[in-house]
């Protein structure tokens, strides 16, 4: 009798070990991924920021401008600015505007004005070519309602340049309705044959 006790002391003992051992290490994985979570909020709240105080900085430049001083920029210049613009608006339209129904469609749009891994990150080619892969809700409908675009000044040695988007979009899907805000920061580069293309993307919901 007293070795079956022992046996189921001892078998008591290890459980209790165990469990103190496993709440512990449970306890170090919420501990760190509350921090990881909390990291990565952080700096989102300080990417947004720091692109509002680009578009505040960008809105004084425009305000500052005298329309002599507006003048003395010249055509080229203004319109390679409007070449940026363009392709910055068809990028987000492409990417934030579709529905189930043109994912194919809105995949061969961005291949034309973004950089090709890019591309494969954002709007993944399906492995049958089946669109319903590359949506989980077939009801899923998308449209930007509005966008506004700055554009800093283009580097004229690299020819990159950099534009920040203010956008506000609204989605349905089975889930139903929502109205979403968000800033979209771009990377663009001009390619030896002149062609300009999105090399980078970053987007930072407000709301």
């Amino acid at each position: 009798m007293n070795k079956k006790l022992m046996i189921i002391s001892g078998v008591m003992v290890i459980s209790l070990i165990l469990n103190v051992v496993i709440y512990s290490n449970l306890g170090s994985v919420q501990e760190e991924v509350k921090k990881d979570f909390k990291e990565e909020i952080e700096e989102k709240e300080s990417n947004i920021a720091s692109l509002e105080v680009k578009i505040k900085d960008l809105n004084e430049v425009i305000k500052s401008d005298r329309p002599e001083d507006r003048k003395k920029l010249s055509n080229t210049k203004l319109e390679e600015q409007e070449e940026y613009k363009t392709i910055a608006s068809d990028f987000i339209y492409s990417y934030l505007e579709y529905d189930t129904d043109n994912l194919k469609e809105r995949r061969a749009k961005l291949s034309q004005i973004a950089d090709e891994k890019l591309v494969n990150r954002i709007a993944p080619e399906p492995i049958d070519q089946e669109e319903s892969q590359l949506s989980s809700d077939p009801t899923f409908i998308s449209e930007i309602e509005k966008i506004n675009i700055y554009i800093a000044d283009i580097d004229e040695i690299t020819k990159k340049n950099q534009i920040i988007a203010d956008v506000k979009y609204d989605t349905k899907s089975t889930e139903g309705e929502a109205s979403v805000r968000s800033l979209i920061s771009l990377q663009l580069e001009k390619n030896e044959d002149d062609s300009i293309r999105v090399m980078t993307y970053e987007y930072y919901p407000i709301n």
